[in-house]
């Protein structure tokens, strides 16, 4: 099991569907990734994306969150 953070569905939808995220933010926020506007809207846009999943997706990513949880995430989410 890895020590200090835990992650959720949410944290592998933002990394799984990274493109999907932006995509989302950008059209809700009106702004380019970084600005103040676009990380107000951050969390609207995941939790757009993470509402269109399908059941199928949801479960598989919720078994990916558990495995991240019980091994070691990917180097490019340890860095997050």
């Amino acid at each position: 099991m890895t020590k200090g953070r835990k992650y959720a569905l949410r944290h592998v939808v933002a990394h799984e569907r990274k493109g999907e995220v932006e995509e989302e933010t950008r059209a809700l926020s009106g702004a380019s990734p970084g600005t103040r506007e676009y990380l107000a809207k951050y969390q609207a846009g995941l939790n757009a994306v993470c509402d269109r999943l399908t059941g199928e997706e949801l479960e598989e990513y919720k078994a990916t969150a558990r495995e991240w949880n019980e091994r070691t995430p990917p180097k490019e989410i340890q860095r997050a």
